[in-house]
């Protein structure tokens, strides 16, 4: 996540309502009041702070808050050959190595998402902790997954949380 953060920064953010993306045919809302771009993979990002107050090398500004969403074949370990909660915490073990809180996200029918994961960790950044949500599931045979970072001990960590599940909740296949 490190690393998108810094490759997402200079994209310019839109107040677009709804995000499409005919390649992954999924289209996604945008938090109310969160700024979105689009990454590099075609999918949004989305970031609660004026772009200019990140801090570079994944830091975040004191307050700030971001979703990403990244598919599996742009990752450097895709972990093609495991299960998909194999998948997610190899992922997850590879940003930290304490402990790791996991366990499985219900998603709505009409999503047409098939399994998801979710998993909760801290990680240590040189300067700053932060706390990194990670939900990793299934869509139409390919494998995404959305990372919500903010700074630990922030008390708006509850706000955040909810949006990022209605955010991941509120994923509608393209027909």
């Amino acid at each position: 996540m490190a690393l998108l953060l810094q490759v997402l920064a200079p994209h310019p953010a839109s107040s677009a309502s709804r995000f499409s993306s005919k390649g992954y045919g999924l289209s996604i809302g945008a938090p109310a009041n969160w700024s979105s771009a689009v990454g590099p993979y075609g999918l949004p990002y989305f970031f609660n702070f004026p772009p200019q107050s990140g801090l570079g090398q994944a830091m975040l500004p004191k307050g700030g808050s971001v979703i990403v969403i990244v598919p599996r074949d742009q990752m450097p370990w895709k972990g093609d050959d495991v299960s998909l909660s194999d998948w997610a915490e190899a992922d997850a073990r590879a940003a930290v190595k304490g402990t790791l809180v996991s366990g499985r996200f219900d998603m709505p029918e009409l999503a047409e998402v098939s399994r998801a994961m979710i998993m909760d960790l801290d990680i240590e950044r040189p300067g700053q902790r932060q706390h990194e949500v990670a939900i990793y599931w299934e869509f139409r045979g390919r494998r995404l997954a959305a990372y919500l970072s903010y700074l630990a001990g922030d008390p708006r960590a509850v706000r955040y949380r909810k949006v990022f599940l209605d955010l991941m909740r509120d994923i509608r296949p393209l027909k």
